[in-house]
């Protein structure tokens, strides 16, 4: 629609108003710009320029910061951190730089080259620190927005700065406005004193808004003007100014050789190579300090440091009696368990560790060898997480009021071996555990049984009741479920199965409905599993391979 528009006033302009529009101002978006210059409408000689609404100008240093953060969000940086968080890439310090970057714009519509200079002067304040101040292109005049050269100005030398954007940081955002700082897209930008304001004394001598711009004076020509071969000034003080950070930066205390190094190459054998031929450099800036701690260390006779140990004597090589020490956060260390690995044939993490510690200590090895396998897609293509499954609903006894103990489940899971008098070989006697669960309250009675006949159960049975009260609903295991269970116990559950008298007359005559759950499914019967799983957590941990009687044992149980 807009692309019809805009064709449809070019064509209509010189029949209704004698005029002809030259410049056309616009978003990113080029169908409209490309429609009209495939169109013609003033003919094959008139060419119509595009000029670009800064609005949308500034709106793509906001995107592009944006998708940069976007991308980097999963990514480690140079400095081994991500690119988002306290004094890093910010949402509220993506908006401030597009703003000042519009603001740059439009306080110098009248000049590209000074564009230039506004636009790297936001982004050298906002990464400059009290230790390398990059305020080469701030304004120097006595009302400069730059309160570090204010300050200059005043001569106040205790200026400090606010904390300012990482270095990691500012080499990702870097390229970002170099891109659109290009004269290329900020000739677009310049615009007039309608757009930009003008106080009526100076509109009267304005040539450019009384008699326009000089190309629309001479005759016009279609003939493309090429680019400048030569560098602008600005280009070359900012090349020099570059070269000057670079040159500070590389004589700074804090700039890490190592690091820099493994940017360049991610090839473990590669960087050894590269070391080998620079190994007197490396000695030269080699930090003084030692950092040891709970192990035993020494230098050989070359500084390397390596774990003392108690291997002086055994037949293995040297490096495998005393590996040397790898720093805890290097670059070095991931990039070697990795190459590592994969030459392992993608070994698990304990395996990984052993293959490293035959050559080298790394302090946190454990750490990452679990992170190189977790983070290894191959490892993790191979193993897929299975699926889980949905649960189902809680039976409706599960899930509704009714009195302690009326709905109860009944397993039996604990056995233990008592003496009936205490003798250096006194006869040992196999009794049960009997585990009685409420379903509504999920609160627990134990029982003891003698053995494992229907009696014994219905004695349990009423002793139980006589303290809990009386039972109308009892749920309880199928005996298929205990295929492995012992002779004695399958006797039992066979004696429940089928109808015996003595239970059938039992539960006949107190009202109780007697249920099994479905075969071959213990995930029914888990609230009385977890009751006897913690009945043999405590009974293990309390008496162990003590020895008691009857009644000390139903002293404990009860």
């Amino acid at each position: 629609m807009e692309v019809d528009g805009m064709l449809r006033i070019f064509n209509r302009s010189e029949k209704l108003h004698n005029l002809k529009y030259s410049n056309y101002i616009g978003d990113g978006d080029t169908k409209t710009i490309n429609a009209l210059s495939e169109n013609k409408p003033y003919g094959d000689d008139y060419l119509i320029q595009k000029i670009e609404c800064v609005g949308h100008v500034q709106k793509r240093m906001g995107t592009r910061l944006m998708k940069l953060k976007l991308v980097y969000s999963k990514k480690e940086l140079s400095d081994g951190k991500t690119i988002g968080g306290k004094g890093r890439l910010t949402d509220s310090l993506i908006d401030k730089l597009a703003h000042y970057y519009g603001n740059a714009i439009r306080c110098n519509s009248t000049s590209v080259k000074e564009m230039r200079k506004a636009i790297w002067a936001v982004w050298g304040h906002s990464c400059s620190t009290d230790d390398e101040p990059i305020h080469w292109f701030c304004p120097t005049n006595p009302n400069t927005w730059c309160k570090y050269n204010a300050a200059i100005n005043n001569n106040l030398q205790n200026y400090k700065h606010k904390p300012s954007v990482a270095k990691a940081v500012q080499d990702v955002i870097k390229p970002v406005f170099a891109d659109l700082s290009h004269p290329a897209l900020l000739k677009k930008c310049l615009g007039d004193v309608l757009s930009r304001g003008l106080l009526p004394e100076e509109l009267r001598d304005d040539s450019l808004w009384w008699h326009g711009p000089e190309l629309l004076q001479s005759t016009y020509s279609t003939t493309v003007i090429a680019e400048p071969t030569q560098r602008d000034d600005f280009d070359c003080e900012l090349r020099v100014s570059e070269r000057t950070l670079e040159n500070s930066l590389l004589s700074s205390k804090n700039f890490d050789f190592f690091n820099h190094l493994m940017d360049l190459s991610h090839n473990y054998f590669k960087i050894i190579h590269i070391v080998s031929y620079i190994y007197r450099f490396i000695e030269s800036c080699r930090s003084k300090g030692k950092k040891r701690g709970f192990l035993t260390t020494s230098e050989d006779d070359k500084g390397v440091l390596r774990v003392g140990g108690r291997l002086e004597k055994a037949s293995i090589p040297y490096s495998q009696k005393h590996p040397a020490i790898l720093a805890k956060n290097s670059k070095l260390n991931k990039i070697y368990f990795i190459t590592l690995h994969k030459k392992l044939f993608h070994v698990s993490p304990q395996g990984l560790l052993n293959a490293v510690r035959l050559r080298f200590w790394a302090l946190g090895g454990r750490n990452l060898a679990r992170k190189t396998v977790h983070t290894c897609v191959v490892c993790f293509k191979c193993k897929p997480i299975p699926s889980s499954q949905i649960m189902g609903n809680l039976p409706y006894e599960r899930v509704n009021m009714a009195p302690p103990f009326s709905i109860t489940g009944l397993d039996l899971g604990v056995s233990y071996f008592v003496t009936y008098k205490h003798q250096r070989k006194g006869v040992l006697n196999k009794i049960y555990g009997c585990v009685c669960i409420c379903f509504v309250t999920r609160a627990m009675h134990l029982e003891i049984l003698s053995d494992l006949t229907s009696n014994a159960i219905i004695a349990t049975l009423k002793r139980f009741m006589s303290r809990r009260g009386k039972c109308s609903k009892i749920f309880r295991d199928n005996a298929t479920n205990f295929v492995g269970a012992n002779s004695q116990l399958k006797a039992f559950y066979k004696t429940l199965n089928f109808s015996d008298q003595n239970l059938a007359a039992y539960f006949t005559e107190e009202g109780i409905e007697w249920n099994f759950i479905s075969p071959r499914a213990p995930h029914m019967g888990g609230l009385w599993e977890a009751g006897i799983k913690s009945v043999k957590y405590h009974l293990k941990r309390a008496l162990g391979r003590s020895r008691l009687t009857y009644e000390e044992f139903e002293t404990v149980i009860i």
